[in-house]
């Protein structure tokens, strides 16, 4: 048992090691790798500070985190095989500033918000009715965004090491791992790949800051239909959602994705407001349980020997 933690110690240093002397002896690598990096990072960043601020517990974000993860078992099916085909039976082509690409921002937008906020309201009316407090809809909403964000983080990375393992291959290496016919088409991807800017390789990173943020904002707003009964908080997270996703997708199919992550920066500021606001609305912590006040003790008084108990007790 010894012999392999101190194999496995050598190989995670090995492997760490030679990740570092390849981003160091390659600049032009940090900014990809960094992208990943801080999408897996910032979501645990943000729970460890929640849970230590307000001390919440991490199943609360492992919760939240499911509940994404349930709800785009629904949501990409119904994407892929009903909507995408309704929305090309209709016509709708997703051309840059056409009614078109409006319309399909909507419907994409609605779709993620019915999914993901209807999901929200189950978890907190079926699997969580003890949580009702704003900063346990903080923490739950931070691992609804965080599990997002690092699968997305997981999946850059993923594509990061492709490219490693390639841009260090030989002509014949690179020919036996992608196959001949697929030559041409793997080093384009490549050399697109890397030509990419750092700036906007970082881009990916500087999304998910503004996402973290909106669920935040969302989960609470769900939290305040749970909490005052009314659904109308229920369908405001989900316009706020349907909101956030079509300006996205239409403004940077039509402008450009500085001008998406700007508008997306806006909107996390709105995002910040609603926290705050829901933050004098909503308890702040959970309620500790009322104690039950002891009925005060009555001192009670020596009792006097009687004259027959101090006779007996006399020695003869």
């Amino acid at each position: 048992m010894k012999f392999l933690r101190i194999v496995s110690t050598l190989v995670v240093v090995l492997l760490l090691g030679g990740g570092l002397w390849f981003l160091v002896s390659n600049p032009h690598a940090i900014p990809p790798f960094l992208n990943g990096a801080l999408m897996i990072a910032m979501p645990l960043a943000l729970g460890i500070w929640i849970a230590r601020r307000w001390r919440q517990e991490w199943r609360l974000f492992g919760i939240g985190a499911m509940t994404f993860v349930a709800a785009q078992v629904l949501h990409i099916p119904f994407n892929v095989f009903l909507l995408n085909p309704l929305l090309e039976r209709l016509g709708l082509t997703p051309e840059p500033g056409s009614w078109g690409l409006v319309w399909m921002a909507v419907a994409l937008g609605l779709s993620s918000g019915l999914f993901e906020e209807v999901a929200r309201w189950i978890t907190l009316r079926r699997f969580l009715p003890e949580a009702r407090s704003w900063a346990e809809g903080l923490m739950v909403g931070a691992g609804h965004g965080g599990i997002e964000a690092m699968i997305l983080g997981a999946l850059v990375l993923y594509a990061f090491l492709q490219m490693i393992v390639l841009y260090g291959a030989s002509p014949e290496a690179l020919v036996v791992l992608v196959g001949g016919d697929n030559l041409e088409q793997v080093r384009a991807a490549m050399a697109a790949y890397w030509d990419i800017p750092w700036y906007d390789q970082l881009l990916g990173a500087l999304e998910r800051v503004s996402a973290l943020v909106f669920h935040l904002s969302a989960g609470l707003l769900v939290m305040q239909a749970v909490v005052s009964g009314r659904s109308r908080w229920l369908w405001a997270a989900v316009g706020w959602h349907a909101l956030l996703n079509g300006l996205t997708v239409f403004v940077s199919q039509t402008y450009s994705i500085y001008i998406a992550e700007a508008l997306l920066l806006g909107l996390a500021a709105v995002s910040v407001g609603i926290i705050l606001w829901l933050k004098r609305v909503l308890p702040l912590l959970p309620a500790q349980p009322e104690l039950i006040d002891a009925p005060a003790l009555q001192p009670l008084a020596p009792a006097r020997p009687k004259r027959e108990q101090i006779e007996d007790s006399r020695y003869d």
